[in-house]
C-alpha cells in the first residue's frame, strides 16, 4: 500500500509526524511526498514527487499534482493530509472492501449557514444550507486504486470559481464527484480515520482509552 501526501513550505513539523507514524504503523507500505520544485524532502519518505504549478491556489494545485502521479492499476493508495497521525496498520481489505475508490463522510457536524462564509457568499446555490450539507466529504483521507480519479476530478476542479481554487474547492468537488460516481464510491467516516475530537487531548495528553475503546486509526490534528 503507498501513502501519499501533499507538502509545500518549510514548516515540516506535521508531515514529519505523519511520516514517523506510518513508518512505525505501516512498516511495509511506501511512503511519497508530492510537493511543488522547492519544499525541502522530508527525511524518511521513499519518494519525493515535485510538479509545477499555481502554488497560490493550493486547494487546486494539489488535486493537479495528483493528478499527474502515474500510479499502477490496481495498487492501493491512500492520500492523506500532512496534520494528521496514523494509530494502527491500516487493513486495505477493511478500506477498499468491494470499491474502487473510497472517501471520508464528515462526522463532526458544522451547522453554520455556508452563506455566511466569504466563500459562498453571492453564490445562490449554497442559499440556506449548512457548511455540513455543501461539503459532506473531506479532503484529509482519501483512498483508491482507479487510475484516473484525481485526473477526473481536476478536470472538475477547472469549473469551479476561482476562489474555491484557494479553498474549499477540493471537498466541492470530491461532492460533485462522489454524486456522479456514487456507485464506485465507498465511505468510511471521520470518526475512524480523521478523528479531531479535542476529548483526545484531554489536560494536553492523549486519552489513549478514548482512542482504543473507539478504534480510532488516524487522529487529524486541526481539521
Amino acid at each position: 500500500m503507498n501513502f501519499y501526501f501533499f507538502q509545500t513550505g518549510n514548516e515540516i513539523d506535521y508531515a514529519s509526524l505523519l511520516v514517523n507514524s506510518i513508518r512505525k504503523t505501516n512498516p511495509k507500505s511506501r511512503i511519497i511526498q508530492v510537493s511543488d520544485i522547492d519544499t525541502p524532502k522530508i527525511d524518511n519518505v521513499h519518494d519525493c514527487l515535485r510538479f509545477g504549478g499555481d502554488k497560490k491556489n493550493i486547494c487546486k494545485f494539489r488535486f493537479e499534482c495528483y493528478s499527474k502521479i502515474n500510479f499502477e492499476k490496481n495498487t492501493e493508495n491512500i492520500f492523506l493530509d500532512t496534520d494528521m497521525i496514523v494509530l494502527e496498520e491500516l487493513s486495505p481489505k477493511l478500506i477498499f472492501q468491494s470499491f474502487e475508490s473510497i472517501f471520508c463522510l464528515r462526522h463532526y457536524p458544522i451547522k453554520l449557514l455556508a452563506s455566511e462564509n466569504e466563500y459562498f457568499q453571492n453564490k445562490p446555490e449554497y442559499l440556506n444550507k449548512t457548511i455540513s450539507e455543501v461539503m459532506p466529504i473531506l479532503a484529509c483521507f482519501i483512498a483508491t486504486k482507479d487510475i484516473n480519479l484525481f485526473k477526473t476530478m481536476n478536470k472538475i476542479y477547472e469549473d469551479l470559481d476561482e476562489d474555491f481554487k484557494y479553498w474549499y474547492g477540493d471537498q466541492i468537488v470530491l461532492k460533485e464527484y462522489c454524486e456522479a460516481y456514487k456507485k464506485n464510491i465507498g465511505l468510511v467516516s471521520e470518526f475512524y480515520y480523521g478523528n479531531l475530537d479535542i476529548k483526545i487531548f484531554e489536560d494536553g495528553r492523549y486519552d489513549r482509552n478514548f482512542l482504543l475503546e473507539n478504534k480510532i486509526k488516524i487522529v487529524h490534528f486541526k481539521g
